[in-house]
């Protein structure tokens, strides 16, 4: 067995990760015509921003040691949420975003303050939320 360095060992993961990325990226743009263009850079990254965001999100919280199920649950009920005002009951575009951006981070304050004050796992209220959010989903719809 192959004996690596600390510092190798370290960064392994990441690069890997950076080779695999390349060669799905290389892969498309030779099946598919035009991947290769600006346009379709540009509409990748600005199309999964909020992906990013979150990704930074969560790898603050699992570097303090701790876990969130609940993520993808609450960003698919905000923006549930956030179609719903604005198709069915008429609102505006920006009140809307602010009243699904103020109902998201009230649900992880909410999360949060459980898992703090009562001293509960965070596996299981993030959970608990995972399933609250999507039952609050399918409410809205």
């Amino acid at each position: 067995m192959i004996r690596l360095p600390a510092m190798v060992r370290h960064q392994l993961p990441v690069f890997v990760t950076g080779v695999i990325f390349v060669v799905l990226y290389l892969t498309a743009g030779f099946i598919y015509d035009g991947f290769f263009s600006p346009r379709v850079v540009t509409n990748l990254l600005s199309d999964n921003a909020f992906l990013g965001i979150a990704a930074l999100g969560m790898t603050l919280v699992i570097f303090t040691g701790g876990i969130d199920l609940s993520v993808g649950a609450v960003i698919g009920f905000t923006a549930v949420l956030v179609a719903s005002l604005i198709t069915n009951h008429g609102w505006s575009p920006g009140p809307a975003w602010l009243a699904g951006l103020s109902v998201g981070t009230g649900l992880g304050l909410m999360m949060g303050w459980l898992i703090e004050h009562f001293k509960l796992p965070a596996f299981l209220v993030t959970l608990a939320g995972m399933f609250f959010a999507r039952g609050l989903a399918f409410q809205v719809t």
